[in-house]
């Protein structure tokens, strides 16, 4: 496999490093505390002591920005959000296997070993991260004191005439993510087709 062959694979796998590995090594890269406030640098815009500024409690957005991604992330894999998904998986899967199993592309993904849970966990994974950032929004995923993306946005959303960047940059975080997630699963999908 070439990377001038498979573009979308090739972005896909790269883009989704930098939000991961902000949110592994999140201590390394920021020594502020995520539920650290400050009530003296309140709604700061983005600069040099706050790289993503600060929200309506003095807490650094870039900190908990990388922290709510380990929680984000996370939840890309766990079972809670996993299992209600699968039904729906299934149903799409068996649609498209009655419609798609005679075809060559089928006979070669098998060859190598491909199976449905290979292409259809990116969108699983993509799907859980949504759910629960949608969740966290509406106040009912994580519990409010732990930053993940969606807590983060839901919490900034009251103040963002006074301070866009609150729910800017871990919506950047989140659409990135995804839209890798989703690069991955289509770049998989069309290396199966070849």
């Amino acid at each position: 496999m070439t990377a001038a062959r498979h573009p979308m694979l090739l972005a896909g796998a790269v883009v989704p490093v930098l939000p991961a590995l902000s949110a592994i090594a999140a201590p390394l890269w920021t020594s502020g505390d995520p539920q650290q406030m400050s009530p003296g640098v309140r709604l700061r815009a983005p600069g040099a002591g706050h790289v993503f500024g600060t929200d309506h409690f003095g807490r650094d957005i870039f900190a908990r920005t990388l922290y709510g991604g380990r929680i984000s992330l996370r939840v890309g894999v766990i079972v809670a959000l996993v299992v209600p998904e699968i039904p729906r998986v299934v149903r799409v899967v068996r649609a498209q296997v009655l419609t798609l199993r005679e075809h060559t592309m089928v006979e070669g993904a098998r060859a190598i070993g491909a199976g449905i849970p290979r292409v259809q966990g990116t969108h699983i994974c993509a799907s859980a991260i949504l759910v629960e950032s949608y969740l966290s929004f509406l106040g009912a995923g994580t519990a409010p004191h732990i930053p993940s993306w969606g807590n983060i946005m839901a919490e900034g959303r009251a103040y963002v005439q006074l301070g866009v960047w609150i729910i800017l940059f871990p919506g950047l975080f989140l659409m990135q993510t995804v839209l890798a997630i989703n690069l991955i699963g289509d770049g998989l999908r069309d290396l199966l087709k070849v």
